[in-house]
């Protein structure tokens, strides 16, 4: 198959899991002999072409625009202007993409998210008739559907199809939804998406990342060494950074246990990383919780082995969690919050531990569960490797993915679509 990606940010650009996981999935697919092409935003130093990867695309100027801004912008003059702009490089982004899939001539267009671009490059490809499928792994496309038919202003609604360069959301072909969970699949039905339109095909992590069954994991951080914990996550409120470090403050003041570490990995906002350093002074924990700062994910996968449990607190709802998948390939026990993707994946008690969201001092009881036994601990991490292996290998999720892909392609050819 010819395969055209249409992405957002794409490697070395990312801000999160999803850019990572599209270029683990895009390699992944060349492998297996298929031709793939990416098409995405061009940044000020890059190349517009580099290889398979086109990099042409104009991103909304929304994406840089602070919230102090807008407090100053009495008369919305600015905002005006960014959205006369926006309606603009819509077509723009329209024309070019047209062009592109012109001269690539793919079977089907893999949408991923495309929070900065805007809705015209699917529109784009399906003008030209090719079969087009979503992987979902958030909730960009239903945060457009709600801007778009939703909102309860006529004029607002009809303002923004033509700011995003589209006539109506129900322009879009969305027969084809792949969800990385049923989690996230369950909010998109709840806003009116068809259940029938949508597959749910989780994420996965490269097979080399998992580790062997021969691999002694009584020689990992079980315990004896202190209780050695870790965080990896873009720091923001959503994810709950915050009530990590509280549970620190519990294990170390109600349990007594000095031997404890939080490491950080991961960066955020200047005020928001203020706030939490000004939570671990004032909680006297300077001794206890470390921040690391942003890390490139090779690291991040080489950290996992050093430490005995994943803290996972996210207070939103977690479309999967990649970070969890990470951890447990490389037999990293997890406790992460009960809620969203975190539940498909984890069974309490059998291969990592669930708390509930913003409840610090049962987090730490969590904690304080699992390094009170080491044979506990090991099992954990047994079955943790195992439930990766068994299930969420790349080979196993590009395997569903392209079987999707080629029937999807099948079905279309029939109706005549092609």
């Amino acid at each position: 198959m010819k395969v055209l990606v249409l992405s957002d940010l794409y490697p070395p650009h990312s801000v999160g899991g999803y850019e990572l996981r599209c270029h683990e999935i895009v390699g992944e697919i060349s492998r297996r002999g298929h031709e793939v092409s990416v098409l995405t935003i061009k940044w000020p130093d890059d190349q517009p072409d580099d290889g398979p990867v086109h990099r042409l695309l104009y991103a909304s100027p929304f994406r840089d625009v602070t919230p102090a801004e807008h407090q100053f912008d009495v008369l919305r003059l600015n905002r005006r202007w960014h959205q006369l702009a926006w309606a603009y490089w819509t077509r723009r982004n329209y024309a070019l993409t047209r062009q592109v899939a012109k001269d690539l001539n793919p079977d089907l267009v893999f949408v991923w998210n495309m929070q900065y671009l805007g809705p015209s490059p699917v529109l784009a490809v399906q003008d030209l008739g090719i079969p087009t499928a979503f992987n979902l792994e958030a909730y960009w496309l239903s945060n457009l559907k709600t801007e778009l038919v939703s909102d309860p202003s006529p004029f607002k609604r009809l303002y923004r199809t033509v700011m995003f360069g589209i006539g109506d959301f129900a322009d879009l072909d969305l027969r084809h939804l792949i969800s990385i969970s049923q989690s996230l699949k369950d909010s998109y039905v709840e806003v009116g998406f068809p259940e029938q339109s949508i597959t749910v095909i989780p994420r996965g992590v490269p097979s080399e990342w998992i580790l062997d069954e021969s691999v002694d994991l009584t020689a990992f951080a079980n315990g004896k060494d202190g209780i050695r914990l870790l965080l990896v996550a873009r720091l923001c409120p959503e994810k709950a950074p915050d009530t990590a470090i509280r549970a620190v403050s519990y294990v170390v003041n109600k349990y007594q246990r000095h031997d404890v570490r939080l490491d950080v990995v991961g960066t955020g906002s200047a005020e928001y990383m203020d706030e939490l350093k000004a939570l671990v002074t004032s909680s006297d924990l300077d001794r206890y919780v470390h921040f690391l700062g942003a890390k490139e994910h090779s690291e991040v996968i080489s950290l996992y082995a050093k430490y005995g449990a994943l803290i996972f607190p996210s207070r939103w709802v977690e479309p999967f969690g990649g970070v969890i998948l990470e951890a447990m390939s490389k037999g990293l026990p997890v406790i992460a919050t009960a809620r969203g993707g975190a539940l498909e994946i984890i069974v309490d008690g059998e291969n990592g531990l669930l708390a509930p969201v913003d409840e610090p001092e049962v987090l730490a009881d969590r904690i304080m569960h699992l390094f009170s036994d080491e044979d506990r601990l090991i099992k954990l991490r047994r079955s943790a490797v195992r439930t990766v292996r068994e299930n969420y290998s790349n080979e196993i999720i590009v395997n569903r993915t392209l079987q999707y892909l080629a029937t999807m392609v099948g079905e279309d050819r029939q109706r005549g679509d092609l």
